[in-house]
């Protein structure tokens, strides 16, 4: 065995301090280099506006990200019977022009495969988000007198929107709109003038019918919403609402003029009784097609 000098251990007591200390100066400046790294990098992200970890998102936020923000209603209402035909109307007054558009009844119109016309469809969540791109209500829609009647026979526009009165007809036509939250209005319209309405910024509860006093056979119906989301069948009974917000569940109001709410229908049938006119629909994807909506002929009243 060796044995070390008194003189060899006392240098190795006196150098052990000094190697413990460059060590730790070693190991504190790999940590400070590591710390500025992190600092500068959580600077650079949040000059971005972004933390680090939201400045690389994970795979679920790319995934939903990816994901549909809005999407579109749609579906067909259909007859569930066989509908009765169309009565004539009585013509009497402005025989000579109005006699020779063959009109007829327009409470039920129904084409050759079911489809119903004029059912009105709308949101009737409070506070529903609105599309960007239709954040703000802006255009013309127009209501036209036109071979003694009204066209189109239901239509739907949003309050802030103008609704534009024409006269299409070589006889003065008195357009009487009794609206209830926005000012009644009942005027005539020469042949071939109009009148703009400019003043309806509130939401009516429900559609509004539209007569005229020197026709009395003439009636159509609007609905005014605050927001975007309403429409009314076509002639193929079909309806389709766009750019609502995915993934929210909303709620709906249905009806028609000759039987109010909607109350009984079958989708895929199955039986919903939808209290007031009134469902729910859970909206996922970029498009929720509800089919064919059955209703019974007994709901409408001719």
């Amino acid at each position: 065995m060796r044995f070390i000098s008194q003189a060899t251990y006392a240098l190795i007591v006196a150098l052990l301090p000094l190697c413990v200390g460059c060590q730790t100066e070693s190991n504190s400046a790999t940590n400070n280099e590591s710390d500025a790294t992190v600092e500068t990098g959580q600077s650079e992200a949040a000059a971005g506006g972004a933390t680090v970890a939201e400045a690389t998102p994970s795979s679920d936020q790319a995934i939903l990200g990816n994901a549909a923000e809005w999407t579109t209603l749609k579906g067909r209402f259909v007859l569930d019977g066989t509908a009765p035909d169309a009565k004539a109307l009585t013509i009497n007054r402005d025989k000579e022009l109005c006699t020779q558009f063959n009109l007829k009844s327009e409470d039920l119109v129904v084409d050759e495969n079911g489809g119903i016309a004029d059912v009105f469809i709308w949101v009737t969540t409070s506070d529903v988000e609105i599309h960007p791109d239709l954040a703000e209500a802006s255009g013309t829609v127009r209501l036209t007198n036109k071979d003694c009647r009204y066209a189109p026979h239901g239509m739907v526009m949003r309050a802030g929107q103008t609704l534009e009165l024409g006269n299409d007809d070589p006889v003065s036509h008195n357009v009487n709109l009794p609206f209830r939250a926005n000012n009644a209005f009942n005027q005539i319209v020469p042949p071939g003038e109009s009148v703009t309405l400019s003043n309806l910024a509130k939401a009516e509860r429900l559609p509004v019918k539209a007569e005229c006093n020197i026709h009395p056979w003439m009636s159509g119906h609007i609905l005014i919403q605050e927001h975007p989301y309403a429409a009314v069948s076509g002639a193929d009974g079909s309806f389709e609402i766009a750019n609502l917000p995915a993934g929210d569940k909303l709620k709906f109001r249905v009806w028609h003029a000759a039987a109010g709410y909607l109350k009984e229908v079958s989708i895929d049938g199955k039986k919903q009784k939808w209290r007031r006119g009134q469902f729910e629909e859970k909206l996922e994807g970029a498009e929720v097609d509800l089919g064919d909506i059955e209703v019974k002929l007994k709901l409408f009243k001719l």
